[in-house]
């Protein structure tokens, strides 16, 4: 279901600026790092790019964090394998399994964590709001519960807060009935896109028995 609304996000959203961004945790032994954020390839980024902003705001508001970023040789989780970042890279949706990204668009941020204090949806709010603030074409959405996953950005002036429980299974989310979608018309296009994901990913799933 993943990768079938990231598809359709991207369908709609196309050249739009709009950003993905999955959080990860990793064990303590495979980096010296506490938090490495990457946009899917081995490439140092400008200083401008969002996971460089994000990497200076959270040792803003973490300075014994060590974060560290592609290029550097820092840590080798760049995610030049996750097939949702290949896609939102410009690798074709049928080609995603076998063709790496060869360069990136910045609208996947994939981050690695460290256990406790690094996990905590609480630690992440206030440099996830500076990196993409208010007034800005881009926003957080929620977090689920006590963790932070799969995140889309879009424009809204909502504060960060918890998510809505997902649609019952079998369900996809109503943009005409969601707590979600009232009164905001970039809350009824998120959940269009989540609705349009999950219709696609039935359809995948129809197609490919063996997907459960």
């Amino acid at each position: 279901m993943v990768q079938a609304t990231n598809e359709e996000l991207l369908a709609y959203y196309g050249t739009a600026s709009w950003f993905a961004i999955q959080w990860h945790g990793m064990d303590t032994s495979r980096c010296p790092s506490h938090v490495f954020p990457s946009h899917g390839l081995d490439i140092a980024p400008a200083p401008t790019d969002k996971i460089a902003v994000l990497r200076d705001r959270l040792l803003l508001h973490h300075p014994t964090w060590r974060v560290d970023l592609p290029g550097y040789g820092a840590c080798i989780l760049n995610a030049t394998e996750n097939v949702q970042g290949r896609l939102l890279n410009g690798v074709p949706a049928e080609r995603v399994c076998c063709t790496p990204a060869s360069s990136y668009t910045q609208k996947f941020i994939h981050i690695e964590q460290d256990p406790d204090d690094f996990r905590n949806p609480s630690n992440w709010i206030a440099p996830i709001t500076d990196t993409f603030p208010d007034g800005k074409p881009q926003r957080v959405r929620c977090v689920n519960g006590n963790r932070l996953g799969r995140v889309l950005i879009k424009a809204s002036a909502e504060p960060l807060r918890e998510c809505r429980p997902y649609p019952k299974s079998g369900h996809a989310a109503s943009p005409s009935k969601s707590p979600l979608s009232a009164n905001n018309g970039h809350k009824r296009r998120l959940i269009w896109g989540l609705s349009r994901g999950y219709e696609a990913w039935s359809r995948h799933r129809g197609a490919n028995p063996e997907w459960g």
